[in-house]
């Protein structure tokens, strides 16, 4: 292979990568819209978006914007889906969950403990988060399993 030839091939994978970085700033919910049309519904456009937000936050490592993601008011039913998602990939990715609910603004944080426990709890994740998150001394963690249980103690006393 010639060395220019090489170089050609370098340099296109360098620009690939580049545009693949700048694509990382685009916010979800300009860039979910842009890969797949008007054919989504809300829903599942906040998946993704959620997806796209969690991917970012594993390639650069940085909580932030997740953490504004998750705590940003997006409605009742694309708030839940949100908060579905982030749950689904918390109990796939524990360091990463404890890391992003961890650095939550205190103002924010009981909203969201609130939140998350209710998602564990409608979507029947109670089990998998206990053995997921079972030995975790983390304070983020201790007030979900408190709000669980307190939840659950209040749907007994409210049977008919």
């Amino acid at each position: 292979m010639k060395k220019s030839t090489a170089v050609k091939i370098i340099i296109g994978f360098v620009a690939i990568i580049a545009i693949a970085g700048s694509l990382l700033l685009i916010p979800p919910d300009k860039m979910v819209p842009f890969l797949y049309g008007k054919q989504l519904g809300g829903i599942e456009q906040k998946r993704i978006e959620t997806v796209w937000v969690l991917q970012k936050y594993q390639v650069t490592g940085l909580p932030g914007e997740a953490r504004d993601w998750i705590t940003r008011y997006h409605g009742e039913a694309y708030g839940q889906q949100v908060f579905n998602s982030f749950v689904n990939w918390g109990l796939k990715h524990p360091e990463s969950f404890i890391e992003i609910t961890e650095g939550v603004e205190p103002e924010k944080r009981e909203k969201l403990v609130y939140i998350l426990a209710n998602s564990i709890i409608d979507n029947l994740d109670e089990e998998e988060f206990a053995s997921v998150f079972g030995e975790s001394e983390a304070p983020i963690i201790k007030e979900v399993r408190e709000r669980i249980n307190e939840q659950k103690q209040h749907i007994e006393r409210h049977k008919p």
